[in-house]
């Protein structure tokens, strides 16, 4: 058995697979896609973040910090809305499902999460990781 290594996940292959099995949509090698796979991880394909929370925040969004009212209360960016990450199903309620939506933690494990949880229920969203990424984010 083969495997790719893409530096943050491992793929296993055996001999016999080819590239139709592992990405039906792609037209390129195996070799080639984990070329792309690796300079996706290094971002050189990943969309622009910040461009994104630039036009969510003037589209209005809402900003959400799913820290702990302790970490919310020792510093947040001005303007958040605190929902710990533990009751995000349980205040869902208090957002606009109109208004996008920016999400932010310490630093990105629970913002993700909540992220995740919020597309499910319709929400245009955007995880900007944690709140020292999300300052710079603000910079223009």
């Amino acid at each position: 058995m083969n495997i790719l290594n893409s530096s943050l996940y491992f793929i296993p292959l055996s001999r016999k697979q080819t590239y139709h099995t592992l990405y039906p949509n792609l037209k390129v090698s195996i070799r080639e896609t984990t070329v792309l796979k690796r300079k996706t991880v290094f971002g050189i394909f990943k969309n622009n973040k910040k461009e994104i929370i630039q036009k969510y925040l003037k589209e209005d969004a809402q900003l959400l910090d799913v820290r702990t009212a302790s970490e919310f209360n020792n510093g947040h960016i001005e303007g958040s809305k605190n929902i710990p990450f533990n009751a995000i199903d349980q205040k869902i309620d208090g957002l606009d499902k109109n208004k996008p939506v920016i999400v932010y933690c310490a630093m990105g494990g629970r913002s993700n999460i909540a992220a995740s949880k919020l597309k499910s229920k319709g929400f245009k969203v955007v995880n900007a990781v944690g709140i020292g990424s999300m300052r710079k984010y603000l910079k223009p």
